[in-house]
């Protein structure tokens, strides 16, 4: 390639960046909550032109999503430290794509059958299971990182990826790791289903206020896309969720460390009886008389300075 096309590539390529980033940038930053629970918490990037319908569909899925990963993480490293779950009408089940060197451990709560995969394979779905759970951690929210709907399918195709390796015969239907790898969870009757929000029940809230499914975000917000707001996510009926709190977390530990440190300076004050002070000069209620007058001071008077 000559110079000038080479010039021509490389100011393509460096356009090409910045107006990714610019439209990194020109994105509002949704800080989703759900209850009071931390771990629910969340970013999401949108446009101020979307409507609030598409917005909280988006919220929904991807808060669906995020507790699937949390399930299928806490189950996977079961799986590797107990082998799958007994099956209801049997409870000595068949371990699926077992080996010589598999080894023997007992499940404390007796769900599974208590054979783990060979030590390979327990070392792949732990190291798979802590990658994955890393990617919908709630601390993305401190360090101002968008959720990504791509990512998180790919660490569920990672978690399937590493359930293969450790059991090629696929597991019993019954387990949970694969019904939550195949999405056919029933979660009707269990605590975890409480917590999913279906996408035509999800109800969002900003300031307080109800956001409409028909309007757009930038009735609520404006039309500045480099701002950041927080927004609840309820179902349908819930009612308005608890407002914010006047102070975050850290400024109200601060302040509580501040006033008892203040209260324990004032009791050791109070405590202290000692009146050594007494024979100090500052103490001296006279030092200003003594000190004009010239008598036990050391204020100089110099006429010429």
């Amino acid at each position: 390639k000559s110079s000038t096309e080479t010039a021509i590539q490389t100011t393509a390529t460096r356009n090409e960046r910045k107006s990714k980033k610019e439209q990194q940038i020109l994105m509002v930053l949704l800080h989703v909550k759900k209850g009071t629970n931390a771990r629910f918490e969340f970013l999401l990037e949108c446009k101020t032109s979307d409507s609030v319908d598409t917005i909280r569909r988006r919220i929904a899925q991807l808060h669906a999503l995020r507790l699937r990963v949390m399930r299928l993480c806490a189950a996977v490293r079961q799986l590797a430290l107990y082998g799958p779950v007994k099956d209801d009408g049997d409870a000595a089940a068949v371990v699926v794509g077992g080996d010589d060197e598999m080894k023997d451990g007992e499940d404390p709560t007796g769900k599974r059958v208590g054979v783990a995969p060979a030590e390979h394979a327990v070392k792949v779905l732990q190291k798979t299971a802590d990658e994955a759970e890393a990617v919908v951690d709630k601390r993305h929210v401190d360090k101002r990182r968008a959720l990504v709907e791509k990512d998180v399918l790919e660490a569920v195709q990672n978690i399937k990826g590493a359930v293969m390796i450790a059991y090629p015969m696929n597991l019993p239907a019954h387990d949970p790791v694969r019904l939550a790898l195949e999405d056919k969870e029933d979660l009707s009757n269990s605590a975890d289903g409480k917590d999913v929000v279906a996408e035509d029940d999800a109800v969002l809230w900003f300031a307080s206020k109800q956001l409409l499914r028909d309007q757009p975000l930038s009735k609520y917000i404006g039309t500045n896309e480099k701002c950041k707001i927080i927004v609840k996510l309820t179902r349908k009926g819930q009612g308005a969720p608890q407002r914010e709190p006047r102070m975050d977390e850290a400024t109200r530990k601060k302040m509580m460390a501040f006033y008892h440190k203040k209260q324990q300076e004032q009791q050791e004050l109070e405590a202290d009886k000692d009146t050594g002070y007494l024979n100090a000069a500052w103490s001296n209620p006279n030092a200003f008389k003594q000190s004009v007058a010239g008598v036990g001071s050391q204020l100089r008077y110099r006429p010429n300075q």
